[in-house]
């Protein structure tokens, strides 16, 4: 495996990923898109276990707690991020880190939504978009979900994963809504 310069360095100039490792993140991440949770929890949770610094981590964990949760395996979910009920040194997944303190009971989703008042103006505001929506999917809020995944797609940031994964369950609903 080999490091892989990033595309934008972050503030360190350290690269945190390797060649394998956005590899797996993009593959759990696709599995996820799809809605094959299984298959995601399972990619996610072997990238986890591989990962060497708390980017990485918290990155993964985000998704592997995503995939659990929407497969029903809430205990599962839980157990995968107390890892992580510790300081962490992350250096440019904020986002990502907020959303486990979100899952851990650490931070409430209004206080990560207010951050958000201006809409996503970024990818990493995409993200903390989605996660914040998802949170409320996942604990029974369905109609706030999906009136902050409409808000998400129509925000403009039309690359960034948090919003190509709110089009996905938008588009997962409608098909649901025309059976």
């Amino acid at each position: 495996d080999v490091v892989e310069p990033d595309g934008q360095p972050n503030a360190a100039g350290v690269p945190i990923g390797t060649l394998q490792s956005n590899i797996g993140y993009h593959l759990a991440l696709a599995y996820y898109l799809r809605g094959e949770w299984a298959r995601a929890a399972e990619v996610a949770q072997r990238e986890m276990t591989a990962a060497n610094n708390d980017d990485r981590r918290v990155s993964m964990a985000h998704w592997l707690y995503l995939a659990l949760r929407r497969s029903g395996r809430d205990a599962d979910a839980a157990r995968a991020v107390s890892a992580l009920r510790r300081p962490l040194h992350v250096v440019e997944n904020q986002s990502y880190e907020q959303l486990i303190r979100l899952y851990l009971g650490e931070r409430s989703s209004a206080a990560l939504a207010s951050q958000l008042a201006e809409g996503a103006a970024s990818s990493s505001d995409a993200s903390l978009a989605y996660g914040v929506a998802n949170w409320h999917w996942v604990s029974g809020r369905h109609d706030e979900a999906v009136r902050q995944w409409r808000a998400l797609v129509a925000s403009g940031q039309w690359g960034a994963f948090g919003t190509i994964a709110a089009e996905a369950d938008l588009a997962r609903l409608r098909h649901e809504t025309a059976r």
